[in-house]
């Protein structure tokens, strides 16, 4: 089956989730627009996981417009407008500077030229952890990132394929 043909499915099962969750009646506390709210919620979070993560939360924000929800700016302006969206496209924006400048290839190289990590991949996971927590506790999503980085640059250079299990766990 071709890419495009998956992903039209994926699209068909986002809204046939939509509509079969903002469709049930209302339980506990929760409103009829709060029904369609948790449709849309549903639909975002399975296009998130089997198609795309930018395309299906724009189609979430437009969908909270069409139910009636609120207007489209307020929508987008609350979405994208929040300080945490800013920090963290800050934070992608700088980890991505440092691709763009070499330095992440830098330290991939400095990394797998270390006497300590030749020969056994389990010390380089440990580092890699350890660093990452460091990075986590100091510099927050932009240390992050940047080991993001590195992790892929590192599974590159030693021959794993794109979508691998244990580069997953890394990440």
């Amino acid at each position: 089956m071709s890419a495009s043909k998956k992903k039209s499915i994926h699209i068909v099962i986002m809204f046939a989730l939509y509509f079969i969750v903002s469709h049930l009646s209302p339980f506990g506390v929760i409103s009829e627009m709060g029904m369609k709210v948790l449709g849309i919620f549903v639909m975002t979070l399975y296009g998130w996981i089997f198609i795309d993560l930018a395309w299906s939360s724009l189609l979430g924000m437009i969908m909270l417009s069409v139910i009636g929800y609120a207007p489209i700016s307020k929508i987008v302006a609350t979405g994208l407008g929040n300080a945490t969206t800013l920090m963290v496209i800050a934070a992608l924006m700088f980890a991505y500077g440092l691709q763009q400048v070499a330095f992440t290839d830098l330290l991939v190289n400095w990394f797998m030229t270390r006497k300590i990590i030749k020969g056994n991949p389990w010390r380089l996971v440990i580092g890699i952890i350890v660093i990452s927590y460091i990075l986590g506790l100091t510099c927050g999503l932009a240390g992050i990132f940047i080991m993001w980085i590195l992790i892929v640059d590192i599974a590159e250079k030693a021959g794993y394929q794109k979508g691998d299990s244990t580069i997953a766990f890394l990440v």
